[in-house]
């Protein structure tokens, strides 16, 4: 299995974070409205968060990494969710879809291990979580 390091995470939660923020506009959607709204407090939330995590990129080390991965579950499936709790399904579902099952994935392909324990590597093809 292939995991992310926390470091690499990290700078992909702030370039999420940057895209949700600029989703709509990337796509002309109208800007005060639901699924554009929806998108941005996303990446407000997802910025915010980042910043408060106990890893590289974070500055503030309020929250584990553990946590913040949670945090991320629960935000992609909020944001897989959100079309048919707010009632936009019928205008724009598939972007929200794919992008909290995007968020999602990150999550199942993230580690939570120290940056000693990689030695380095970014990138870790062994499990080496003891279970």
């Amino acid at each position: 299995m292939v995991n992310i390091h926390p470091k690499i995470h990290g700078i992909l939660d702030y370039i999420i974070g940057l895209l949700f923020i600029f989703l709509p506009t990337l796509f002309k959607w109208e800007i005060i409205s639901i699924p554009s709204l929806v998108f941005e407090i996303s990446g407000l939330t997802i910025l915010l968060y980042s910043l408060i995590t106990k890893y590289d990129l974070g500055i503030l080390n309020v929250i584990s990494i553990q946590k913040h991965l949670l945090i991320d579950c629960c935000l992609g499936f909020f944001i897989i969710l959100s079309p048919f709790i707010f009632g936009f399904y019928d205008e724009s579902y598939k972007y929200h879809l794919i992008s909290g099952f995007l968020l999602m994935l990150l999550v199942g392909f993230s580690t939570t291990d120290s940056p000693s324990t990689h030695s380095g590597q970014y990138f870790s093809t062994t499990d080496k979580r003891h279970y």
